[in-house]
């Protein structure tokens, strides 16, 4: 009896060994999609989100800067001006701030503050709103600033020192001269600045959610950027129409003719003789309203496709940048599943073997070693 105490706990050990095998291989379910990219830090992704939230301030309040200079000013070079500036400040502001490198975008959108700032100091800018202007040149400071605070609040000081060096480097060397504001890419000039090597900035989405997320935002920003696109060139459009001094032409040099048929009326009457001369004098009345109407429309006509143009330009600009996004967002995307699915299979096909052998061990070891203590007790019985 005492030789049965000692061996039959064996079996339970072997199967709760087993069971534990089991059920801690069960963790290999767990799978994952993440992939082996390298998602963003968290300072990056604060980057990210601090400069995209500072672009929605930023325009809206251009926007709202510019709006009122429209609507209290009287002259039309200043309201037309006003609807540019928030046109291209929304356009060029996106495309700083909505690039893929957290840090590349934060240094861009910085620059374009910048530059639009020292932009209303310069002699043309300074009067480019006329009594206006300074509404403007207050706004730009405030961003400015702020966007530094940003920086400086997201960097360790010598980090900061480094881009603040490269931001009044490249603004002074890329001046704003008008309400154009073009970009252009920096990651050369920066990487030079910083006597760093181009791929210390690795040109990557981050992990797929993140990529997602980025991808997300991309797209609703391109379509509320299209939609405001499309209204500020009707404003413009519309002012143009509504400038247009042809009418008034038109009314006074209708007034003119009005009073002459009345006096043809009157001379018709007394003194039909001088009836030729009137008619000759009508002639050459005509002639400039009607080439006056013709040279007003050409004009108009002009102006409206010019217009439409740069418009279709835009358009085609943000398709352009959208579909390269979706692109790269694609292909980066199509690259991490199957990198993820490799991983998947290896861990599936270690799971498969582990259950075999559990399998192997608990239907073929389990009762051939319950035979050996049977015919063992037996042995020890007979004996």
């Amino acid at each position: 009896m005492i030789s049965r105490i000692k061996v039959m706990p064996k079996p339970l050990v072997v199967i709760v060994l087993l069971l534990f095998v089991s059920t801690s291989s069960c963790s290999l379910l767990k799978l994952s999609l993440e992939g082996d990219s390298e998602p963003f830090s968290k300072a990056a992704l604060n980057t990210r989100l601090l400069v995209r939230a500072f672009h929605d301030d930023f325009t809206n309040q251009v926007v709202f800067v510019a709006d009122s200079i429209r609507k209290t000013s009287q002259d039309f070079e200043v309201q037309k001006k006003a609807i540019q500036w928030k046109i291209n400040t929304n356009k060029a502001s996106a495309k700083a701030a909505f690039q893929s490198i957290p840090e590349i975008a934060l240094v861009d959108t910085w620059i374009l503050s910048t530059q639009m700032d020292a932009y209303f100091n310069t002699d043309a800018g300074s009067v480019v709103f006329k009594a206006a202007t300074p509404l403007a040149a207050q706004l730009a400071t405030k961003m400015h600033q702020k966007i530094q605070e940003t920086a400086r609040a997201l960097y360790p000081e010598k980090r900061y020192d480094q881009l603040a060096g490269f931001v009044a480097d490249y603004t002074a060397k890329h001046p704003f001269s008008s309400l154009e504001f073009p970009r252009r890419n920096i990651l050369n000039e920066l990487t030079q600045h910083l006597n760093v090597a181009d791929t210390t900035y690795i040109t990557t989405l981050g992990s797929g959610s993140q990529a997602m997320s980025d991808l997300s935002d991309r797209i609703g920003v391109f379509r509320e950027q299209l939609q405001l696109q499309l209204e500020w060139q009707k404003e413009l459009i519309s002012l143009n129409w509504e400038n247009d001094s042809i009418a008034d032409s038109y009314l006074a040099r209708a007034d003119s003719l009005s009073v002459r048929l009345d006096q043809l009326a009157t001379i018709a009457r007394e003194s039909p003789e001088t009836m030729a001369l009137i008619a000759e004098n009508m002639r050459m009345e005509l002639l400039p309203i009607v080439y006056s109407f013709n040279d007003g429309i050409d004009g108009s006509i002009i102006r409206f496709a010019e217009e439409r143009s740069a418009l279709q330009k835009f358009i085609d600009e943000q398709r352009v940048l959208a579909v390269d996004d979706l692109n790269t967002s694609g292909k980066t995307l199509i690259t991490e599943t199957g990198e993820s699915m490799t991983e998947v299979i290896k861990e599936v096909s270690w799971l498969l073997i582990i259950l075999a052998l559990i399998f192997a061990l608990v239907f073929g070891g389990i009762p051939f070693y319950a035979g050996y203590l049977v015919a063992k007790a037996r042995f020890q019985k007979n004996g």
